[in-house]
């Protein structure tokens, strides 16, 4: 198991990741936004970390950097995260 930042050249990969993710999540009636998805991720203040095994995606965790919206104090909080389930 291999975990790295994201690459804009795996962010194909990632956004077919999270499309799978949201469509069995319990919020599955939201539909992705890949240019707002995109934004994250080119923001300095957003990370996403990838987690590969023999070179597949099999899983993900977003973070990005803000404020609390009752201070200017700063926080990572994630964004999502997802792990595909393991088959036996």
């Amino acid at each position: 198991m291999i975990i790295h930042t994201l690459t804009n050249d795996e962010f194909d990969e990632f956004y077919s990741l999270v499309e799978f993710m949201v469509k069995e999540a319990e919020f599955k009636d939201a539909e992705p936004d890949r240019q707002m998805i995109w934004n994250m991720c080119q923001s300095p203040d957003g990370v996403v970390f990838l987690a590969k095994n023999e070179g597949k995606l099999v899983g993900f965790l977003a973070a990005l950097k803000q404020r609390y919206f009752f201070s200017p104090k700063e926080r990572v909080t994630d964004m999502g995260f997802y792990v595909l389930p393991m088959l036996s």
